[in-house]
């Protein structure tokens, strides 16, 4: 009686490299996708967060009759009127942004930078993969430019006007921007870098 091989069952080596080589290019494009994805949020966030600092500016400069600014900080940066309140005011942010008032010492009368900190707004540090592609802010007056030095800050006025600017955020691959209106002083955001043209924004919904 002559006897039949069993069949056998398995994966030869090349098989075995095949489906390995292949999990691994899968691991690693999902792996890439979920990076940009956890990157992109990131720009996300800082951009919202800086687009709700500048909506308080406006309101908190109408509601106190006082400017309310806006200050920049970026890593690396020549001294600046912004390193000036960060040292100041100790707040030890090397890139990043938070809102600033004067106040008068009601014993010596000396002026000084009070960095507000509230459940409305707090100094934000951006994100180690996040910084600052571009700020454009266009001074209320030429004279403000000392030393030619490009402005580092947002002066929102009681009146509800402010400096005309674009603030570009990103990562390098994705990127926001900031706008805003010196005739309103609103701010509104958009996907992508700012325009060649600082132009002013005219709001008609006030």
């Amino acid at each position: 009686m002559l006897k039949t091989k069993k069949p056998q069952y398995g994966f030869t080596l090349i098989e075995l490299l095949v489906v390995t080589t292949l999990i691994a290019m899968l691991a690693g494009a999902t792996g890439g996708i979920y990076l940009n994805s956890y990157k992109r949020r990131l720009v996300e966030k800082t951009v919202r967060e800086l687009f709700l600092t500048a909506k308080y500016a406006r309101v908190l400069a109408i509601e106190r009759q006082q400017p309310c600014k806006l200050v920049f900080q970026q890593s690396g940066s020549r001294k600046s009127i912004a390193e000036t309140a960060a040292e100041k005011t100790a707040i030890g942010i090397k890139s990043g942004f938070w809102l600033s008032m004067a106040q008068v010492d009601p014993v010596t009368a000396e002026v000084s930078e009070l960095v507000i900190r509230n459940v409305y707004s707090k100094p934000v540090e951006l994100p180690e993969d996040v910084k600052f592609e571009d700020i454009r802010i266009r001074p209320a007056e030429i004279q403000e430019q000392q030393n030619d030095q490009e402005p580092t800050e947002i002066v929102f006025d009681p009146a509800g006007t402010a400096n005309a600017a674009t603030i570009t955020l990103g990562d390098g691959r994705s990127r926001y921007t900031l706008t805003v209106s010196a005739a309103t002083g609103r701010a509104r955001i958009k996907f992508g870098p700012a325009d060649e043209e600082m132009n002013d924004m005219i709001d008609l919904d006030l």
